[in-house]
């Protein structure tokens, strides 16, 4: 056998393993309030991973494990319009545009919302692999998360006026990055510790953090008001309480509510509604229905094709 088809071989192998599941995940998209009561579901095409509310609450963008992004009105998800390929969609402050990843993977693109002019290249990152971005409150700064040769997931501020060289905001294992309404802080969780917390750190000035978890979280998203960060622990959704000044201080920590929901540690794949009251999750349907995340299968590719070769 030719090494190239030794290769071959290799990728459908590893190819294989990322697809682990026989067939895609269905979810219905599930609207609940603060203590988890339903409020409304609607069905979700199979494959769904992470869903992001519109700011005024009417519209959701989610993408699809085929590497497309969709929009769709709230009130009738089951009617959704493809949006384009890529992943990991977020709305701009004012509900005009939507951020999201290349398809490839190694670049940031925004576009308007309802479709009505192409996609421009926002930030790239030359030797690195660009996972996700978030525009500030302000839409002056964008928050990248990207991954190095090493696998590291770095988070970088990049300012999109002015003087726009890039800044490191956290050096390794950050994950989901989320600029609080205020734009001075970014909320992100680390395994830094041995396993996954969630952390604050100022967006500018003296790179000090904070812990705000104290038995694991993920995916953390701010309150509306900014005096609140939620996060996913298991299938629970905490929210913890803020204070900044005179120093910062997390005074209360509650569980909201639990259920059969799925949540990725990458990236926050539920929202927050603009008033603070409900919450818009991925709710799993069936036995199969399981998200699995599958970690720097870049690398396991790579040793793959290594280990075929020899």
């Amino acid at each position: 056998m030719t090494k190239a088809s030794l290769s071959l071989a290799a990728l459908v192998v590893v190819s294989a393993s990322i697809a682990a599941q026989q067939r895609p995940p269905v979810f219905e998209l599930a609207l609940v309030d603060r203590a988890g009561a339903l409020v409304r579901v609607g069905k979700l095409p199979p494959g769904t991973f992470a869903v992001r509310l519109s700011p005024d609450g009417h519209r959701v963008a989610f993408d699809t494990y085929d590497g497309a992004i969709w929009t769709a009105d709230l009130a009738n998800i089951a009617v959704p319009r493809r949006f384009g390929a890529g992943r990991f969609p977020m709305w701009s402050a004012d509900g005009a545009r939507i951020l999201f990843a290349g398809a490839d993977g190694m670049r940031l693109y925004w576009q308007a919302a309802d479709g009505s002019s192409p996609a421009e290249l926002l930030f790239s990152a030359p030797g690195h692999d660009v996972s996700e971005g978030v525009l500030s409150p302000d839409g002056r700064t964008l928050v990248a998360r990207v991954t190095d040769a090493r696998g590291d997931q770095i988070v970088w501020s990049h300012p999109l006026e002015g003087d726009t060289a890039s800044r490191v905001l956290v050096r390794s294992d950050g994950l989901g990055p989320r600029v609080s309404p205020d734009g001075r802080w970014l909320a992100y969780a680390s395994e830094e510790s041995g396993g996954l917390q969630v952390y604050v750190a100022p967006l500018e000035g003296p790179q000090a953090r904070y812990q705000v978890s104290t038995d694991g979280g993920y995916s953390p998203l701010w309150s509306p008001d900014g005096r609140q960060l939620m996060y996913a622990k298991g299938q629970q959704v905490v929210a913890a309480s803020i204070v900044f000044a005179p120093a910062f201080e997390v005074t209360n920590r509650q569980t909201l509510f639990d259920g059969s929901f799925e949540f990725n540690p990458s990236h926050a794949s539920f929202d927050v509604s603009p008033d603070g009251k409900q919450f818009l999750l991925p709710k799993s349907q069936g036995a199969n229905a399981r998200m699995i995340v599958v970690y720097n299968w870049r690398e396991e590719l790579a040793s793959a094709v290594r280990s075929a070769q020899h």
